[in-house]
């Protein structure tokens, strides 16, 4: 997890945002990153959404989410997207809940290409 932050952390396309609890502990985290695309134009994407257990249901994911979709203002993106696994049903009412629409179903594939790097 280390390397992973470390990589994203300096970019300026990528945000991580934390939320604390009232004793400095972090209870949830949100990453994104913008891009731009010739079919869907620039965007940012939500890219991981975690609220610990204990603090679910408490608006700790709203707060997140609010934090990125800030953001995507401040930069000038056109949307914020997010990718939920059909398995998360939770994420099926959280994100409308929010204002966001399923736009469309998809498969996902994924090819490793250095089986040393995957986790």
């Amino acid at each position: 997890m280390q390397v992973r932050l470390q990589r994203i952390i300096p970019r300026e396309d990528q945000r991580v945002f934390i939320a604390e609890d009232d004793q400095d502990r972090v209870c949830g985290w949100l990453t994104a990153h913008s891009f731009n695309t010739l079919a869907s134009g620039f965007r940012v994407q939500i890219t991981g959404l975690v609220v610990a257990d204990t603090h679910r249901r408490q608006g700790v994911g709203r707060l997140l989410v609010a934090e990125a979709e800030a953001w995507a203002k401040e930069i000038g993106a056109e949307a914020v997207v997010v990718f939920s696994n059909v398995k998360r049903i939770e994420s099926h009412a959280f994100y409308p809940a929010l204002g966001y629409t399923n736009t469309k179903t998809e498969a996902v594939y994924r090819k490793i290409l250095d089986p040393s790097l995957s986790v």
